[in-house]
């Protein structure tokens, strides 16, 4: 069987591993890099550190209304930033801030 004429065990497929506690998921991540040493059948893994959804929609929230102040009329001379540190979006004050869901 194959896929856009390629053998189905030569695709290369990302999967997802989804982990609750940080300390899992640097475990994982820390083995993956002795995989690539071990031999030919796992030298093509790759793994990629990823965020939950909800943390990823709650940074373009954030970013996108820095885009938003940034393209109002009234905020020409004004400072708008974004610090990531304190998750918080100021114009003189703060304006708006992290408002994370819990999941």
């Amino acid at each position: 069987m194959g896929k856009l004429n390629k053998i189905w065990s030569e695709l290369e497929e990302p999967f997802n591993i989804e982990s609750c506690r940080r300390q899992v998921r640097d475990k994982v991540h820390g083995k993956t890099s002795k995989l690539k040493d071990s031999g030919a059948p796992y030298e093509r893994v790759f793994v990629k550190r990823d965020v939950h959804p909800s943390v990823r929609n709650e940074w373009k929230r954030l970013r996108d209304a820095e885009a938003a102040e940034r393209a109002k009329p009234q905020n020409t001379g004004c400072v708008i930033k974004l610090d990531t540190r304190a998750r918080k979006l100021y114009r003189d004050v703060i304006i708006d801030s992290w408002r994370q869901a819990s999941f």
